[in-house]
């Protein structure tokens, strides 16, 4: 089971599960993700988004996955 947290503009700021949290940062006020933390401020996630905004691209423990 999962719980979420959510900003005044209703993104996703965080994940909590029997694994831990999850912390979602954004590009300003966009919906944008460009990036994910463990509750320690631990790296998890990098988000690459194309010139139309269109996510090219997450990194995720040295793995890149292309979409």
């Amino acid at each position: 089971m999962a719980s979420y947290s959510y900003d005044a503009d209703g993104r996703r700021v965080s994940m909590t599960t029997s694994a831990g949290t999850t912390r979602f940062f954004y590009d300003g006020t966009s919906t944008r993700v460009l990036y994910e933390t463990n509750a320690s401020g631990t790296l998890l996630a990098r988000y690459i988004y194309g010139p139309n905004n269109q996510l090219l691209a997450m990194i995720r423990s040295g793995v890149t996955y292309w979409h």
